[in-house]
């Protein structure tokens, strides 16, 4: 069960990345002090500058994997 979870990470995790690498998204990879896993997908939308921030953030262990673009309204 827990390889099955693994590879379903990995698999969102490379999923995700590409497709943040083909959007010219800023790529950071952090770490955190503890053990965490999970996945973010967020976007907001920014009236005034014309803007959509997307973040799509994966946590593996004690490493942090976050990408960033915007596209316009």
């Amino acid at each position: 069960m827990t390889l099955i979870i693994s590879l379903l990470f990995l698999v969102l995790f490379i999923a995700g990345m590409t497709f943040a690498v083909d959007k010219g998204a800023i790529i950071t990879i952090t770490t955190i002090k503890g053990v965490m896993f999970g996945s973010l997908i967020v976007s907001e939308d920014y009236e005034d500058d014309g803007v959509t921030t997307h973040i799509f953030q994966i946590c593996l262990l004690f490493v942090t994997f976050t990408a960033q673009w915007e596209t316009e309204l």
